[in-house]
């Protein structure tokens, strides 16, 4: 973008026209600002970088040179997204929905004006999220179904010190404290190769066989307007603890749940909350249902951790949030 912008109005300027440099516009309009919820990035596309400070503060470089200089064109769409990155106008401000499946990545995108809900899976064609440097030491799940749920945006900025990285929103894994060794750099291909999905009229179905360490699982996500559907079947380990994660985010609030009986409500505290046999639970505007009997919990507590656990280059300094799990 800077040098398209350097160049322009000379002998040099770029075919913006031409099929490399359209290319390149329509990756930036259609791709990268769509994973922006609001002010911040949709953490399923950062890489190793999802373990360094304010990473998921979402930013465009020249944004405004590509509206004013170089594709003045589809200058509303930049604008628009600018004014949410600035905080300037709500997260839902401009927001088309959509539903993509990017099978080149084993990602899918599900956009609606009200959220922004993405799904990070792995199959033999595709290697497993980013570690490397010694950046992002625990991120061994997050390319196991993980999922992002946000409508403003913030629902996890800079909550990775404090996450429990053996429950990644959306995985199903055995629950252990210690971390499978990990190649770096992109050799870490998945081992199943029935892995993919459809988008349709926006609307998507996702389905992923997973084989990893020692868990096997089918599971499948099916998006609609305001309901995401998460099933899943055949779960089976030789491990005696295996649990399927549906979200790990900020506190924000008073959590509301049924369990069949009554209904009851817990607000914050420092202290731990755990419910079980849910038939529903509601945080921050979203609600969880559960439509079969079934051991589910759920968690409103301080948890704490530092940069350094998940990025040597960070100091250790203990970092406590307020988690809803």
């Amino acid at each position: 973008m800077k040098i398209a912008y350097y160049l322009s109005d000379t002998p040099a300027a770029f075919d913006i026209n031409s099929k490399p440099f359209s290319h390149f516009l329509v990756f930036v309009r259609t791709v990268l600002i769509p994973s922006i919820r609001g002010q911040y990035w949709d953490f399923n596309i950062l890489g190793r970088s999802i373990s360094r400070p304010n990473a998921t503060k979402g930013k465009i470089a020249d944004l405004n040179v590509l509206s004013e200089t170089i594709d003045p064109e589809n200058h509303k769409t930049y604008k628009q997204a600018l004014q949410r990155i600035r905080g300037m106008v709500p997260a839902s401000f401009g927001i088309k929905k959509a539903n993509v499946h990017y099978w080149n990545s084993d990602y899918t995108q599900h956009r609606r004006r009200g959220f922004l809900f993405s799904i990070r899976n792995v199959s033999t064609r595709t290697v497993a999220y980013e570690t490397g440097n010694n950046e992002n030491l625990k991120g061994h799940y997050l390319s196991y179904g993980a999922n992002f749920l946000a409508q403003k945006g913030d629902e996890y900025f800079n909550l990775m010190p404090a996450w429990d990285w053996e429950m990644i929103p959306g995985v199903t894994s055995r629950h252990t404290r210690k971390f499978p060794e990990r190649l770096p750099w992109g050799k870490n291909y998945g081992n199943t190769q029935f892995v993919g999905g459809v988008s349709a009229n926006n609307y998507g179905a996702i389905a992923f066989r997973m084989n990893y360490e020692d868990t096997q699982a089918q599971k499948g996500w099916f998006m609609f307007d305001n309901e995401i559907v998460c099933l899943g079947n055949s779960i089976s380990s030789s491990s005696a603890n295996i649990r399927t994660t549906i979200n790990q985010c900020h506190g924000l609030g008073k959590v509301f749940y049924f369990n069949g009986k009554k209904e009851g409500m817990v607000g914050s505290s420092a202290s731990t909350h755990r419910i079980k046999e849910l038939k529903w639970v509601r945080h921050n505007g979203i609600a969880y249902f559960f439509p079969e009997s079934q051991r589910v919990h759920f968690s409103l507590a301080e948890q704490t951790g530092s940069w350094h656990s998940i990025n040597s280059k960070y100091n250790d300094r203990p970092l406590t949030k307020e988690v809803f799990k």
